[in-house]
């Protein structure tokens, strides 16, 4: 109970019932879809760990292994994305952000944040317009619609919206900015 109170304290959206909602459903969220992921990897792993013992050594192989495994790779980046994005950990050009003030660099990154919104959702429409048009066409080595390779990317558009809407209403409420890499090595060299 503590670990929730602490991130909670630093999490300003946290203080209204439907933001705990909101934050706590998002939660829930990521958990399930670390799991998909966790699970997606690993089974690629054993697709492809399979196929090479196969082939190596028995001179055979899965004839469904190469599309499987190329689902299972889409999946786990596609799936893996948004959870980068709560984390902060893609790659990211923050120099004007550093030259700002602090009360300009938080309005930037929400104004950011919203374009990121608007960005995410058109991939959802896109990735929904793409699974429906390809639903009815089939892999060529197994009986599995070709759509599937789409769910994912719409998955993750709509799923970074929520991580872009969560912290943008944080930091609209005055929540901590994220920190640079500049600042992580400030505050670990510092006595």
């Amino acid at each position: 109970m503590r670990r929730t109170e602490d991130r909670d304290a630093k999490r300003p959206a946290a203080a209204f019932a439907a933001g705990r909602f909101f934050l706590g459903a998002l939660d829930l969220v990521d958990r399930a879809v670390s799991l998909v992921v966790i699970l997606t990897l690993a089974l690629l792993v054993a697709i492809v760990s399979a196929q090479v013992i196969l082939r190596y050594f028995f001179d055979s192989s899965i004839d469904w292994a190469w599309e499987a495994s190329r689902l299972c790779f889409v999946a786990v980046i596609f799936f893996g994305i948004p959870l980068a994005l709560k984390t902060q950990s893609h790659v990211g050009i923050d120099i004007l952000q550093l030259l700002l003030p602090v009360r300009l660099r938080r309005w930037l990154i929400v104004a950011l944040n919203c374009v990121g919104i608007f960005l995410m959702m058109v991939v959802t429409v896109i990735g929904t317009q793409a699974t429906l048009s390809t639903w009815d066409q089939t892999l060529s080595s197994m009986p599995v619609s070709s759509g599937w390779f789409y769910i994912p990317v719409l998955w993750a558009g709509f799923h970074c919206s929520l991580h872009f809407a969560a912290q943008s209403l944080d930091l609209a409420l005055g929540g901590e900015l994220p920190s640079t890499p500049i600042e992580d090595v400030k505050a670990s060299t510092s006595p």
